[in-house]
């Protein structure tokens, strides 16, 4: 665009040797640092610590006796106790299952610490301890060990010992329905006599430890192209001025810029037409010698 708003009238304006080049951009010297087109971000794993959250418990007991088993079974201040009259005259180890509630429901595929101290005042050769799903006898529970782990068998405990119980398990999560943890005790071995006690129970979540991988991500950067198009082009490379112009055509008009002008200066004169150009395509740039010629009278 030539300015040539100040040209007296009646004088001759010519353009010759219009040339249009093509050169390459390097926009690394008006770009951002660290500028690219597009970026990509590779992946990262890391490493997630194990995690771990303490459950409420609630304690409760009761006593599931067969073959002459005879007993009581108590819950008080978070401790469970089992107070044995009679032992059995027959049977097994499950003729006497000394249930300890936990309070606590699972979650399918949720993985849990669970603990406690079992104390005994005679000693008892044999017992187990499962980790049922509910008292209830159905599919998800039964006499041999099924429910939320099988559980740990062929223990024992000596005149006024105590035993620690201990069990990592995840829930499975195939089961019909979920209820409350219970530990089962069988302690059908049991002498007569005897007092029985379960403390210090606690049923810990567990998030074990793990990675996480976070994907590569690509992001499309572009800008704008603006450039002023105020003036409409001629049909012809000589124009002749008609009259004086009244005022000079301001000396700050807007170049080609990568950056987007004002609202301001956008809402004034003639609209702006946008360009988008990648930063890998190429630009073209005219250079032109202008010639003022005065007329001859």
């Amino acid at each position: 665009m030539l300015e040539i708003g100040g040209v007296d009238a009646d004088t001759a304006v010519t353009v010759s040797n219009l040339k249009i080049t093509k050169s390459v951009v390097d926009y690394s010297s008006i770009m951002p640092s660290g500028f690219a087109y597009p970026v990509t971000t590779p992946g990262s794993s890391t490493t997630v610590p194990e995690q771990t959250e303490a459950k409420v418990v609630n304690v409760s007991a009761s006593l599931d006796p067969y073959d002459g088993f005879e007993g009581a079974a108590s819950a008080s201040g978070g401790t469970a106790t089992l107070t044995v009259n009679t032992a059995r005259s027959g049977g097994g180890l499950w003729s006497a299952r000394f249930f300890v509630g936990t309070g606590v429901t699972p979650v399918a595929g949720e993985t849990y610490r669970v603990s406690a101290n079992l104390h005994s005042v005679q000693p008892i050769d044999e017992f187990e301890v499962l980790y049922s799903n509910g008292v209830a006898e159905n599919d998800d529970f039964n006499h041999w060990g099924k429910g939320y782990n099988d559980g740990d068998y062929q223990l024992s405990v000596g005149a006024d010992g105590t035993y620690s119980v201990y069990k990592e398990f995840t829930a499975p999560e195939d089961l019909a329905q979920y209820n409350e943890l219970f530990m089962r005790f069988q302690i059908g071995n049991s002498p007569a006599d005897n007092t029985i006690t379960v403390s210090d129970v606690s049923v810990v979540k567990v998030v074990p430890a793990h990675e996480e991988t976070t994907p590569a991500s690509t992001e499309n950067n572009s800008f704008d192209l603006y450039v002023n198009e105020n003036a409409a082009a001629g049909t012809s490379p000589t124009r002749t001025a008609a009259r004086p112009a009244s005022r000079a055509w301001p000396s700050t008009a807007r170049r080609a810029s990568a950056r987007r002008p004002s609202p301001a200066a956008r809402s004034s004169g003639p609209s702006t037409p946008t360009a988008r150009m990648p930063a890998s395509s190429r630009s073209c740039w005219s250079s032109a010698a202008l010639t003022l010629t005065p007329r001859s009278p």
